[in-house]
């Protein structure tokens, strides 16, 4: 039986568990840190999450798997992305530095901030 790769696995979660506790000393962990960021991820993050998020095993497999079996309503995956591009383009800018201004964190903080002020 080799030991190489068990003394890897374990040695791999060891790093791990030794990095996450010494990151956790040099933040403060607040709500805005953990779910935003601390607003410090830098346009070429942002962008390499966004491409991972959206060119996912869907788009390579799923979606090719989708247009084989059904054909022309594929032509929906097309649509949709362009249409979120094109909106996020020109609205998600403007939602990030209102949040930033209003220290928001959340989509619920920004709907609840807005009906809040209009009603």
């Amino acid at each position: 039986m080799h030991k190489a790769p068990i003394i890897i696995i374990f040695a791999t979660i060891l790093i791990s568990l030794v990095l996450a506790l010494l990151s956790q000393r040099r933040k403060k962990m607040d709500l805005e840190q953990w779910s935003v960021g601390g607003r410090g991820f830098g346009i070429l993050f942002v962008f390499l999450l966004l491409a991972g998020e959206i060119y996912t095993t869907f788009t390579f497999l799923g979606g090719s798997g989708w247009a084989y079996g059904t054909g022309g309503p594929t032509v929906y995956i097309l649509a949709y992305g362009a249409v979120a591009y094109l909106f996020s383009y020109f609205i998600l800018p403007p939602v990030w530095r209102y949040a930033k201004e209003h220290n928001l964190i959340s989509q619920p903080d920004f709907f609840n901030r807005n009906l809040t002020a209009s009603g």
